[in-house]
């Protein structure tokens, strides 16, 4: 970096989330609205944009970002890779919460007129999910 300093205006999506994540050598995730970026502080053009729907952001010890967005989960690695989830839920996540690498909560499902709310658990770390409304999509 050369100490210089440029400002962005970024595209908001249609969520409330805005905020900012750093990660590692000089990358932040910016999020605008659930539209995220993942930027270098040497550029003002994005380097990726993992998720587009971002309605809740845990950061992990190890750096991790864990994002709930309406269907599945992304993770953003320290380094700015990223990763997605299968599809968990047909629209929407409520009484979401991360107990060490456990993503928790209900998952929206179209049955029985109004829909329901399934139980999901989503181990980041293995990849492994257990419950969700969108079994084997």
């Amino acid at each position: 970096m050369d100490g210089s300093e440029w400002v962005a205006n970024f595209a908001k999506g249609w969520t409330k989330l805005c905020t900012v994540y750093e990660l590692q050598n000089s990358l932040f995730l910016v999020i605008a609205g659930g539209e995220c970026y993942i930027m270098s502080a040497e550029s003002s053009t994005p380097i990726d944009e993992p998720c587009a729907d971002c309605e809740l952001a845990f950061q992990r010890e190890t750096g991790r970002l864990v994002l709930i967005g309406g269907t599945d989960i992304t993770v953003v690695e320290p380094n700015g890779e990223y990763w997605d989830s299968k599809r968990i839920s047909w629209d929407g996540f409520k009484e979401v919460k991360m107990e060490g690498s456990i993503v928790s909560g209900l998952s929206w499902e179209p049955a029985d007129g109004d829909g329901i709310w399934s139980p999901f658990s989503f181990d980041i770390d293995s990849r492994v999910l257990v419950g969700g409304s969108c079994w084997g999509e």
